[in-house]
Formats: structure tokens, C-alpha cells, sequence
């Protein structure tokens, strides 16, 4: 199993260098990417922290100068009962150039509720009390202002 996120990981970051190059030329040229030197802001639970995805950010660091900051820790999930929230770690971090969101099954294990999509919208008020949902901490999470 971890070979098989290990070689995923590695597959996704050459996949996102060819996606970062902006030069059009067909020729990687990672200097002068869109992204190169950006600074990146990681969030979500286990997934953010394992080896496979530390060797992502290894490459990116290595090879397109980012400067990655890691806020994700194990269990984490969308729901505010859910560990160190995905909440949580949006209200620690500050701006980034670039926003990583490497989510899991933590709340779906921990049969947190998915709740509706309007929770936590102007369709609820931002009623906080629906931050508890699956759907709620993602809502909490696209409506964050950076």
C-alpha cells in the first residue's frame, strides 16, 4: 500500500510540474513557472504527513523553490469535533500563495454527520452551530477569507 501511495505521489508531482510550467514551449523549464518560489500553506489529516506526501513536498521545494508550511496532523476532518479540525488549522494559518488541501476518511470513520450543503452558508446564517457536519467544515473552510 505505501509503495503504491508513494509512486502515486511521485506520478502527481511530475504531473504538477508540467501543470505549473507556463511557458508553452513544451520545454521544462521550472524557473520560470507560474508558481516557482511561491510560498504553500498544507492542510488536512494523516494524508498531509506521510512519508509519500512529505516526498511531494520535498520535490516542490527542491525543484520549484516553494516554501511549503504544513498545518495538517492525523485525524484530522472537516467537523469541528473531529481532532485538530481542518477549521482549526485554516484559522492558524496565514496567507500563502498557494492552499493544499490533502483531505481523508477521518469524519466518514468517525461517522460524523454530512449534514446538508446549505450548512454553514448565507442559506443558514453561517450558523456555527453546523460546523459539527462534514459539510459544514468544508462550507467553513471555502468561506475563510486568506
Amino acid at each position: 500500500m505505501t509503495k503504491k501511495i508513494i509512486y502515486l505521489t511521485v506520478l502527481l508531482s511530475f504531473c504538477s510540474f508540467n501543470a505549473f510550467s507556463q511557458n508553452g514551449s513544451g520545454t521544462l523549464k521550472l524557473e520560470e513557472s507560474f508558481n516557482y518560489g511561491k510560498s504553500v500553506a498544507v492542510f488536512g489529516g494523516s494524508v498531509s504527513v506521510i512519508p509519500a506526501s512529505d516526498s511531494a513536498k520535498i520535490l516542490w521545494e527542491r525543484h520549484l523553490g516553494m516554501t511549503i508550511t504544513n498545518y495538517g496532523v492525523p485525524g484530522a476532518g472537516f467537523s469541528s469535533l473531529q481532532g485538530k479540525s481542518l477549521q482549526q488549522q485554516v484559522d492558524e494559518a496565514g496567507v500563502f500563495d498557494i492552499y493544499i488541501l490533502w483531505a481523508s476518511t477521518n469524519d466518514y470513520t468517525n461517522k460524523r454527520a454530512i449534514g446538508e450543503y446549505t450548512d454553514y452558508t448565507e442559506f443558514d446564517g453561517y450558523n456555527e452551530e453546523k460546523l459539527v457536519t462534514q459539510a459544514g467544515g468544508i462550507n467553513y473552510y471555502n468561506t475563510t477569507r486568506f
